[in-house]
């Protein structure tokens, strides 16, 4: 599904109203349950991602990797303000981090060796997995 078209001016132009309202108010979804819950935005850009892939065939990996890059940038958003209010716990943080970098970095490696199938799985697992644990309280 193609939403957007290059004009003249080499400018992306969405391909109708309705589409371009519809990728706003999506995106903008993602950044408040990003800024609610800490997490949650990255999902809803995965379904966006997916949406506005062109072609029959979904490129998973394409999605992942332009979903992290859309969520770093609206994490630093919601952390400036969680930090101007203190709700953070620095030293927590401190040594969560490392390890987390490191299995990112470990991630994104593997991701380009891992059929898309079991990348899907993962992903929907998690995301299932995830919902059924806030559920619980």
């Amino acid at each position: 599904m193609k939403i957007f078209n290059l004009n003249k001016n080499k400018e992306l132009k969405p391909k109708s109203i309705k589409k371009a309202v519809i990728i706003v108010f999506l995106s903008f979804l993602a950044g408040c349950i990003n800024g609610f819950v800490g997490t949650g935005g990255g999902i809803v850009l995965v379904y966006l991602f997916f949406i506005l892939e062109s072609g029959g065939e979904k490129n998973t990996k394409n999605v992942f990797a332009k979903t992290l890059l859309t969520v770093f940038p609206m994490s630093l958003a919601a952390l400036t303000v969680y930090l101007r209010n203190s709700m953070v716990d620095t030293s927590l943080i401190l040594r969560v981090s490392l390890p987390a970098v490191i299995g990112g970095a470990v991630g994104a490696f593997l991701m380009d060796k891992i059929d898309k199938r079991i990348l899907n799985l993962i992903f929907s697992s998690l995301v299932i997995y995830s919902g059924i644990t806030m559920m619980r309280g």
